[in-house]
């Protein structure tokens, strides 16, 4: 052991020059290495630049739709002229027409039957007389002229007058007949052989009625 213990210390020790050697490689080394790290980066750098930007597909948009009002219910104006207070009978039952009825030198009176008694101008004086036509005194003027009538339906519906009896044959035959037609409450035409007239309802006139 005492011959160990006084054998010589060997240090080995790197030459200064070796060390420089050394020390140049590792800094060229991170040289290198700095410099194609940066040249990576800007590469990609540029490279990203010169990319075209990809094309995003937008989503479409909707276009918000306008809340459609719904349509009014078109207005009917009727052109069709309504009566009110003297619109026509809406019945043709022969006791809707109960009353006196006048006309220009005629008038009749109906019941709920629809029966009624006329009286009327001839328009024949006593002083020139006609067969079977009653006359008149133009001293005494009065309805000359009587008759029975009724009102019965006809085969249409519309509503008509029978002459039942007369004392002036020649104008106011018995079973003649007259279709009735109202025109507004309160008016009747009356149609025969002879032409249209007609028939008020007082206080309902018209000028079909006469004066």
């Amino acid at each position: 052991m005492a011959a160990c213990e006084d054998a010589p210390t060997v240090r080995l020790t790197i030459p200064s020059r070796r060390r420089g050697v050394v020390a140049w490689r590792v800094s060229v080394a991170v040289c290198v290495s700095l410099v194609v790290l940066t040249a990576a980066g800007v590469g990609g750098l540029w490279w990203s630049r010169v990319q075209p930007a990809p094309i995003v597909a937008s989503a479409p948009t909707s276009t918000p739709v306008a809340p459609v009002a719904a349509a009014a219910a078109p207005t009917t104006t009727s052109t069709t002229r309504t009566r009110t207070s003297t619109s026509a009978p809406a019945s043709s039952s022969p006791a809707a027409y109960a009353g006196e009825w006048q006309s220009h030198g005629f008038s009749v009176t109906f019941d709920a039957s629809g029966r009624g008694k006329a009286d009327f101008r001839t328009y024949v004086w006593c002083s020139q007389p006609e067969p079977g036509v009653p006359c008149e005194d133009p001293d005494n003027l009065t309805d000359a002229g009587h008759a029975v009538v009724q009102l019965q339906p006809g085969s249409s519906g519309a509503l008509r007058m029978r002459i039942v009896s007369s004392n002036d044959q020649p104008d106011w035959p018995t079973g003649k007949t007259f279709t009735l037609t109202p025109l507004k409450r309160g008016v009747l035409q009356v149609e025969g052989s002879d032409g249209p007239w007609g028939l008020c309802k007082p206080p309902a006139s018209d000028a079909i009625c006469g004066a």
